[in-house]
């Protein structure tokens, strides 16, 4: 099998087949590299190889549980937004319901009849109302009596 390593089929011309040694490109002693630093250098390689392949798996490793660890997060922000939200829900309920107790237990007759009667209010009437038009804002401070 050696042998065949060291030969190479080519056609030369419309014949037949030729058997050629093929030249050797360089030999341990043209080269300057002996058996010892050359498998010095294949385990330089393997040791790097190892090292980068180690390298690799941290780094990948040190991904895929930052990338757990931040869908965790949302997953819990996630759920916490949805107690709240329906929190938020419930205490709208709360005070639509309190609202609305509040306003059906004012009776607006009654609030009439006591400050008309017992305070001595009267209606406003068209003499009683100024209008005021103030450009700089929109409300007015008053600071004395208006005249009568």
């Amino acid at each position: 099998m050696a042998d065949r390593m060291n030969y190479s089929y080519y056609t030369d011309g419309s014949a037949a087949r030729r058997i050629e040694e093929r030249p050797e490109r360089y030999t341990e002693e043209a080269s300057g590299y002996s058996k010892k630093y050359s498998a010095i250098r294949r385990r330089r390689l393997n040791a790097i190889s190892v090292l980068f392949t180690a390298a690799a798996i941290v780094a990948s490793m040190y991904l895929c549980i930052s990338y757990i660890m931040s869908y965790s997060n949302i997953t819990a922000m996630t759920k916490e937004i949805a107690s709240l939200e329906s929190q938020i829900s419930e205490i709208r309920a709360d005070n639509e319901e309190a609202y609305k107790e509040i306003d059906t237990s004012v009776d607006l007759e009654t609030v009439y009849n006591k400050a008309t009667k017992e305070f001595g209010m009267v209606p406003a009437d068209k003499n009683h109302v100024y209008k005021y038009k103030n450009k700089k804002s929109d409300r007015v401070i008053q600071y004395s009596d208006i005249p009568e």
